[in-house]
């Protein structure tokens, strides 16, 4: 397929996420004037996210957001060339805009999708179904989403992993061997779960960052998120490369056997301890570049372990950051563009 533009479409904030990391690689390996980003159209208040929440839901409600961007690809669309268009989960469109773009000539739709289908919001996961069989292509994350999207109609199914960007998480691999913080950072949102899994680990120097925390019922666990929040004014790079140990965990009830943070952690200098899973596992093999665990017992027992050995904590870092040198996105684009080559 001959195609001389790239549009990406992202309903996430400017300077995040994978459609940004995305943006700057193509940007870098395609064509820097012909790669494109629509993302995040609409004002975000920063203290008023409640506010936030009832725009959006008006926005959509009245199609003003799908609206929008649908004009915008057409604005941008060159004449008489073929375009690829590249949404992130859905991108903000509903079924009726998707079913609108098909009609338009000399475009080729794709819908990457950085989440599990039926870990999609439930408004999202209906478009998804609903709108399937226009796309032209599929991307995910792991094999395990294929069969799912298969089932829903999709014509082909391509499988990119996440990766890092160079941009934001790439250290200088002199600084491994700098950690002097705190014991132990776990990074990511508030799920029953996990409060679990970090309720043992209250016996340490813990920190907590991420969203919806305050809907913990330990008020340990709470206490200690809220606070890590107010306190946290580095990126998760120099935190996470300055704790002891960065505790990490996939998905498992979306199947999600890696994640974003299995290759941002591990390129940023950290020394993970992780659920076992054989994706992660097969990029970083276990106790020489990614601590792995399936109990709490052995969760436990791993983190003493590299907590107070120095030496074996740093050859984690060392091996893992070597590990996943190669796994950025410019190389995942420069796979995109081959396998978009060959259709």
């Amino acid at each position: 397929m001959n195609f001389n533009k790239i549009i990406l479409v992202s309903d996430t904030p400017k300077e995040a996420g994978l459609a940004y990391y995305y943006n700057l690689a193509l940007k870098d390996t395609f064509n820097n004037n012909n790669v494109f980003l629509i993302d995040n159209l609409f004002i975000q208040w920063k203290y008023l996210k409640f506010f936030n929440k009832y725009i959006n839901f008006l926005f959509n409600l009245l199609d003003l957001k799908s609206k929008k961007i649908f004009d915008i690809i057409l604005h941008n669309l060159p004449i008489n060339d073929f375009v690829v268009v590249i949404f992130f989960n859905n991108g903000g469109l509903n079924t009726k805009y998707f079913n609108k773009l098909r009609k338009v000539d000399n475009l080729f739709l794709v819908n990457f999708l950085s989440d599990h289908p039926y870990g999609l919001q439930k408004n999202q996961h209906n478009i998804l179904k609903q709108s399937t069989h226009l796309f032209d292509l599929f991307i995910t994350f792991s094999t395990t989403i294929n069969p799912i999207l298969y089932r829903f109609g999709a014509k082909k199914v391509f499988n990119l992993p996440f990766a890092y960007c160079k941009y934001t998480h790439f250290i200088d691999d002199s600084i491994l061997q700098k950690f002097d913080d705190y014991d132990i950072h776990y990074f990511g949102t508030w799920t029953k779960e996990i409060e679990d899994m970090l309720i043992p680990l209250l016996k340490y120097n813990l920190k907590i960052h991420g969203a919806s925390w305050k809907m913990s019922k330990n008020k340990e666990l709470r206490y200690i998120a809220l606070n890590s929040s107010k306190s946290f004014s580095r990126s998760m790079v120099q935190s996470a490369r300055n704790a002891k140990i960065v505790i990490n965990f996939t998905r498992a009830p979306h199947m999600c056997l890696h994640t974003m943070k299995t290759f941002e952690l591990t390129i940023s200098g950290a020394c993970v301890i992780s659920n076992f899973s054989e994706e992660q596992n097969n990029y970083f093999p276990n106790y020489n570049s990614m601590v792995f665990f399936n109990t709490k017992d052995e969760m436990i027992e791993k983190i003493d372990y590299y907590l107070y050995n120095n030496d074996e904590n740093v050859r984690i870092r060392k091996n893992a950051f070597l590990n996943a040198k190669d796994n950025n996105y410019h190389e995942r684009s420069k796979d995109l563009i081959n396998y978009l080559n060959k259709i």
